[in-house]
């Protein structure tokens, strides 16, 4: 029996699918053959509930740079939490150590961790960051893990990164199939066609142009709702969009949703607006209850809808003062994403409310589309790989880390 000692870097104060992956990973049973320890690393000492017990059973240590003992640490000067981080890694004596979506400023000249640092890549990439933060992390990265294809190609474009990087999709929960599978659906006929939205209320996810996208079908005569589940500090800009433009009958905020299952089987379209998405894990969640997909052509969406099969990636042709002004929510998100058909970064742009309508439209106008895109959709996400199918291959992943760095 091999014995594993993992050393996790992440933040916990918020929940968020990254989050809700370790959760699960570090109660996941291990592959055979191995025994693994798990020592967490929080950034911040207040954990969201839903994560405070679990994460404290199934980790060895659970401690924050920020404290010692009782006493909460300043943030100045710098040195003080950085040097209070690496006395807790060494303290375990890992194997290996992963952070988690976080570019981690070690802020020293020369990082001696004593075995491999792997970064964990589920979208922080995307995101601008000081030359300080770049320079005392990623010389010191071993080798990294992405979420897609996207995900790795932002590591290599933006940040240069010559370390090996594998891609490990991310899983689909098993929590949130369908407990049958499901043949496909038809156009409902006894009441307002319903597009569904699941996503933190935030400025990423860009939720104000799905409810722009309701007006214009309104204007068009078409009978259409929307339900957006989720909860986040952009909903009070979504509450004034749907009493500016009187909406109130036609778009629900749900707040967080508990039953996600009667979500989806309660709606007839997924759409998703975001300006980017390392992979987008409801989209496929979605498209398991057969729901076809309204999303944009970028990052890694692309590798999770087949366009024309199982929906419609559309381009993006809005600018970010376009979206400001139609919505005036804050644009507070990536300036660049990747561009899969190009291969290469490109400007920002997001989708216009009349290109999410012509969508919207395109399968009520043509019902035999819309059976078979959700018919393909229910396919892709039933042969998705399963939690097992990522377990094993995240471990393999590790473990030939120890190999390589045992010889």
């Amino acid at each position: 029996m091999r014995r594993l000692k993992i050393v996790h870097l992440i933040d916990l104060a918020k929940v968020g699918g990254v989050e809700s992956m370790f959760a699960d990973f570090i109660q996941a049973t291990p592959p055979s053959g191995l025994e693994v320890e798990h020592y967490t690393i929080v950034d911040s000492p207040e954990l969201a509930p839903r994560f405070r017990d679990s994460v404290a059973k199934h980790s060895r240590l659970l401690a924050s740079p920020k404290t010692l003992g009782p006493f909460k640490l300043p943030r100045r000067p710098y040195w003080m939490r950085a040097q209070r981080r690496l006395a807790l890694i060494r303290r375990c004596r890992p194997d290996l150590v992963i952070a988690w979506n976080q570019f981690t400023d070690f802020r020293v000249a020369a990082l001696k961790l004593g075995c491999p640092l792997i970064y964990y890549e589920h979208g922080m990439s995307w995101y601008d960051h000081s030359p300080r933060q770049l320079a005392g992390f990623l010389p010191y990265v071993t080798g990294a893990i992405a979420v897609s294809q996207a995900a790795r190609r932002m590591l290599e474009l933006k940040h240069h990164l010559q370390v090996p990087i594998d891609v490990c999709l991310n899983p689909l929960p098993t929590r949130l199939l369908p407990p049958a599978a499901t043949t496909g659906r038809t156009l409902p006929t006894n009441r307002p066609l319903r597009l569904g939205m699941a996503a933190r209320l935030v400025p990423l996810k860009a939720v104000g142009l799905l409810i722009l996208a309701v007006k214009k079908l309104r204007e068009q005569g078409v009978q259409v709702e929307a339900w957006i589940a989720g909860e986040g500090p952009e909903r009070p800009v979504l509450e004034r969009l749907i009493r500016q433009h009187d909406l109130a009958d036609s778009v629900r905020l749900l707040g967080l949703v508990d039953d996600m299952p009667a979500f989806y089987q309660d709606i007839d379209l997924f759409v998703m607006t975001s300006m980017h998405e390392s992979l987008s894990l409801v989209c496929l969640e979605a498209m398991a209850w057969g729901l076809p997909v309204i999303a944009q052509c970028v990052d890694g969406i692309v590798e999770v809808v087949p366009n024309g099969q199982a929906g419609m990636l559309l381009p993006a042709t809005l600018t970010i003062a376009e979206y400001a002004a139609l919505t005036g929510a804050s644009t507070a998100f990536a300036r660049q994403v990747y561009d899969p058909l190009s291969d290469q970064l490109v400007e920002t742009h997001l989708l216009s409310p009349e290109t999410l309508a012509l969508a919207v439209n395109s399968y009520l106008q043509q019902p035999l589309l819309y059976q078979t895109h959700s018919q393909r959709a229910a396919v892709v996400g039933s042969q998705w790989p399963s939690y097992f199918d990522f377990i094993q291959r995240l471990y393999a992943i590790l473990r030939r880390y120890l190999i390589s760095s045992a010889v």
